[in-house]
């Protein structure tokens, strides 16, 4: 019964391997950006309560990423790239919705065909 279901499962991703792996693509770059932008917060609170420590992991690139953005305020700088990472966030994500509405409908279309 299983080894049945697993040739099955293999059966349709053999045919729109691209589609499906697009998907996965995507559907793991929206998820690392997701966490970037809970981390994007950081700068902006880092500012507001003029906190003076060096930070660590993570947080040191973001801090890094602040200082590429083109403008002096640090205020500025933060919503600025708490902008461009939601941004980009909500650019994938519609990516990844288009592509799973054609994959779907690629795959009813051809079940039904």
């Amino acid at each position: 019964m299983n080894h049945k279901l697993a040739t099955i499962i293999l059966f349709f991703f053999g045919f729109h391997k691209i589609l499906y792996l697009s998907i996965f693509g995507l559907t793991l770059l929206g998820s690392v950006l997701e966490s970037i932008s809970v981390a994007a917060f950081f700068p902006m609170f880092s500012v507001i309560l003029n906190n003076e420590q060096e930070p660590g992991g993570i947080l040191k690139y973001i801090d890094l990423a602040m200082g590429w953005m083109p403008v002096d305020d640090p205020i500025l700088a933060a919503s600025g790239l708490l902008i461009t990472i939601l941004l980009l966030k909500t650019i994938v994500s519609l990516a990844r919705d288009g592509i799973t509405a054609f994959a779907s409908a690629k795959v009813l279309y051809g079940v039904r065909k």
